[in-house]
């Protein structure tokens, strides 16, 4: 709708999943987030996505250089996982002194997630 050259992905695990899921969406023409749950949805037929860019802030997800997204319906109370190598960031940048600037009690939590 706007034009969209790419995707700037900034933030810890659920910004990037997020990212990823609005790439998914930016050039496909179903605009509800369930379609794309499962495996290879993407990959099957429909149209590729724009380049993602990612910018960890936090380590242990590591969903800057993973095939998948989860995405989570609090209304539901469940979480839906998209797994493609579409949604795969085609560039990830990491900065050790952005991490290096978190408080301590955040970095142990992310790295447990590692």
């Amino acid at each position: 709708e706007k034009g969209c050259n790419g995707i700037i992905a900034f933030g810890g695990g659920s910004p990037m999943d997020c990212a990823k899921l609005i790439a998914a969406m930016s050039t496909n023409p179903l605009k509800d987030p369930k379609y794309f749950m499962g495996t290879l949805t993407l990959t099957l037929g429909l149209a590729s996505v724009p380049p993602i860019i990612a910018v960890p802030t936090t380590a242990g997800t590591g969903s800057e250089c993973t095939i998948a997204a989860v995405i989570s319906f609090p209304e539901e109370q469940k979480k839906y996982t998209v797994v493609d190598p579409k949604i795969c960031p085609n560039v990830a940048v990491l900065d050790p002194t952005v991490l290096a600037k978190l408080p301590p009690g955040m970095t142990a939590c992310t790295g447990v997630d590692a």
